[in-house]
C-alpha cells in the first residue's frame, strides 16, 4: 500500500476523537455557496478552544417516503429559487428503537442529510473523510459525534451521513421490486454528494477516505468492492466490521419479507414480489418498525448482483474483478480492538441465557436454534 503511516495515524485519531470530543454553544453562522444553493451553519468553539465551522442537517437526496421507500435515493433537483438551505441542526436519524437514541435525538423516515465539519474556508484542498456510523444496520447515527477538536487539530473536512436502517434499509424480495441494500446506495449517494459538492467547503473532491465502525466498517468494506462506487473515494478504513463478517451474510432475505408481509396483511399466496412492496409502502412506518432488539439483527446488506455482484469473499479472491473495479487504486487501513465484542458480550450472555430458560431441549439443540 502507498498510503503513509501518518496517514493511517491520523484515522486512527479521527476513529477515536469522534467519540471523544464534544463542543460548546455556537457563536455566530456563516454561510457557503455551494452547487445546490446556499448553504448556512455555524461558527463554533471545540473543547480545545479552537472555532470551526458545522454544517448540520443538510439533504443529500429526496426524503424516501412513498414510492421511494424500498428504492434507491434519488438526487435532490437544484434549488432555482436561490433560498437558503438551513444547516445550523441535525436532520432527523434514520428509523430505529427509540431505546437506542441520545437524548435529545428525534427520528424520522425522511431522514437522508448529512454534516460538513472544516476548521475555516480560508483554504482549498482539504483531505475529507467521510464518517459511517456503526449500529449493526439497525440502529446509531451521526448524532453523538461532533468532530470538532479533529478539524481544528487535524486542519481536515469530517462529513458525517446518515443511512437507512433494518426494514426500511435493507428488507428484500430478491428481486427487481424489492432488490434490498438501500441503506448502502444511501451511502453511495451520501459520497457522491460530498465528491460533487465538497470543494465548495474546501475540500478536495480527489482525496476522500470513507470510514467506519462496527457496520459502518463492514459499510466502507463492503463500498471498496461494488463496482457502483469505482472513482467516488481514494481511503477506505474499516475498523471492526469488513465486508467478509458474518453479520453481512444475509440467506433469508425473501422469508423474512415474506413473514413481515404476512405480520401485515399484505401476502396472499398468489402475492407477486411487486404487490408486497407497493403493500408495504402504503402502511404506516410505525407498523413496519417496532422497536428493534439490536441482539437480533434481521435485516442486513445482501448479494443483489449489483452493488454486491457476488459474495464478498469470491469478489475479493477475483484479481481481474477487482482491478476492473479500481480496487488496486486505493489504499487500506483495517482496524480491530483489543477485547473487540466486548460490549455485545454484555448483552449477548445474559440474553442467551433468558433465551435458553423458554425452551426445552439439549444444549445442542438451544444452540442451533
Amino acid at each position: 500500500m502507498k498510503a503513509s503511516a501518518k496517514v493511517f495515524t491520523l484515522l486512527s485519531i479521527c476513529w477515536v476523537s469522534l467519540f471523544l470530543f464534544t463542543t460548546a454553544a455556537p457563536v455566530s453562522t456563516t454561510i457557503v455557496e455551494t452547487p445546490l444553493g446556499p448553504v448556512q451553519g455555524l461558527i463554533e468553539i471545540a473543547v480545545n478552544n479552537q472555532s470551526y465551522l458545522s454544517f448540520r442537517g443538510i439533504p443529500y437526496a429526496k426524503p424516501p417516503v412513498g414510492k421511494l421507500r424500498f428504492a434507491k435515493p434519488e438526487p435532490l433537483p437544484v434549488s432555482k429559487s436561490g433560498s437558503v438551505i438551513d444547516a445550523t441542526r441535525f436532520g432527523a436519524s434514520c428509523i430505529q428503537s427509540v431505546g437506542e437514541l441520545a437524548p435529545g435525538e428525534t427520528i424520522s423516515e425522511d431522514c437522508l442529510f448529512l454534516n460538513v465539519y472544516v476548521k475555516d474556508l480560508s483554504r482549498k484542498q482539504r483531505k475529507v473523510l467521510v464518517w459511517i456510523h456503526g449500529g449493526a444496520f439497525v440502529f446509531g447515527s451521526p448524532y453523538i459525534y461532533t468532530p470538532g477538536s479533529i478539524v481544528t487539530n487535524e486542519d481536515i473536512i469530517v462529513v458525517s451521513i446518515n443511512y437507512r436502517l433494518g426494514v426500511l434499509g435493507f428488507l428484500s424480495t430478491e428481486d427487481i421490486s424489492g432488490p434490498g441494500n438501500y441503506g448502502l446506495w444511501d451511502q453511495i449517494s451520501a459520497i457522491t454528494w460530498v465528491k460533487n459538492n465538497i470543494e465548495a467547503f474546501g475540500g478536495d473532491a480527489n482525496d476522500i477516505t470513507i470510514a467506519g465502525e462496527s457496520a459502518g466498517g463492514a459499510s466502507a468494506s463492503i463500498l471498496s468492492i461494488s463496482p457502483a462506487t469505482k472513482d467516488l473515494f481514494t481511503k477506505v478504513y474499516s475498523h471492526s466490521g469488513f465486508a467478509t463478517s458474518l453479520f453481512n451474510n444475509y440467506k433469508n432475505a425473501k422469508s423474512d419479507a415474506i413473514a413481515l408481509a404476512k405480520k401485515l396483511d399484505c401476502y396472499q399466496i398468489s402475492s407477486s414480489s411487486e404487490a408486497i412492496i407497493d403493500c408495504l409502502r402504503n402502511k404506516p412506518v410505525s407498523s413496519l418498525v417496532p422497536d428493534v432488539d439490536p441482539m437480533r439483527i434481521t435485516f442486513v446488506p445482501r448479494v443483489d448482483e449489483e452493488l454486491l455482484p457476488r459474495s464478498p469473499m469470491k469478489l475479493l479472491e477475483d484479481e481481474a474483478y477487482l482491478l476492473g473495479v479500481g480496487f488496486h487504486q486505493r489504499d487500506y487501513l483495517i482496524a480491530l480492538n483489543n477485547n473487540e465484542a466486548s460490549a455485545v458480550h454484555k448483552r449477548y450472555y445474559p440474553a442467551r441465557d433468558a433465551f435458553y430458560l423458554l425452551f426445552n431441549g439439549t444444549t445442542e439443540q438451544k444452540d442451533a436454534i
